[in-house]
């Protein structure tokens, strides 16, 4: 039947599922990740090199130097960080945490990311033979590494930005936290001459993020059993 907003799944006893809502919900989605890749184009373009592999070297220097490379490389685990919800973005990172008795907080503006960091690190622990967890973004599961956890050290890199705000809660009482600021490597010029742009794409991506939400809401709502 044309026009119709849903379908009946076979699967599921007369469930009508609304297509056209989740449809809705994808698009909008689609379209917040292009204002990420906006905001992620002027951070890479404004960032000093220089000083963030300054910072990435001297944690490796920390952690990783006492642990002789392998001739087995270790291997990579690789997960989702989190997922968008009809009710909010779930990203439960407490059972995550609980084994780690050290956690590095890597700080960044929203669409800076911290994957170049993380891959370092992940990097170095696969040089010594070490076993380590990848968390990614279910919107951009190829390529922007989240978290990462080494079980092995008992040591984690957690991303936190305000879509992935970490409660203390979630972390050991006797955990070891250190902060990494990474808004301090990127070139004040470059960034305030693209405030402007910066601004409007982090509101478009809420409003857009928002929408999309809304609709999987909707959607949720739409599925119905068939009476």
């Amino acid at each position: 039947m044309a026009g119709t907003a849903g379908h009946t799944d076979p699967e599921s006893s007369g469930a009508v599922i609304n297509l056209k809502d989740y449809r809705d919900a994808y698009h909008y989605f689609t379209a917040a990740g292009k204002m990420y890749d906006n905001l992620n184009k002027i951070y890479d373009s404004a960032l000093n090199h220089k000083e963030l592999y300054r910072i990435a070297a001297d944690i490796v220097k920390r952690e990783f130097t006492s642990i002789k490379i392998s001739s087995s490389p270790g291997s990579v685990k690789k997960h989702f960080t989190g997922a968008l919800t009809p009710d909010r973005f779930e990203n439960d990172l407490t059972a995550l945490l609980c084994g780690c008795q050290k956690i590095y907080l890597i700080h960044v503006p929203v669409g800076a990311g911290s994957e170049r960091m993380l891959t370092i690190f992940m990097d170095s622990a696969i040089y010594r033979g070490l076993r380590t967890e990848g968390y990614y973004c279910p919107t951009k599961p190829a390529a922007k590494l989240e978290h990462l956890i080494i079980p092995e050290m008992g040591v984690a890199f957690v991303t936190s930005d305000p879509y992935h705000a970490i409660p203390r809660s979630a972390l050991r009482s006797d955990a070891e936290v250190v902060a990494v600021d990474l808004k301090r490597v990127y070139h004040d010029d470059l960034i305030r001459r693209e405030e402007n742009i910066l601004r409007s794409s982090k509101q478009k991506m809420d409003e857009l993020l928002e929408k999309g939400i809304y609709h999987l809401r909707q959607a949720k709502k739409g599925s119905r059993s068939c009476s």
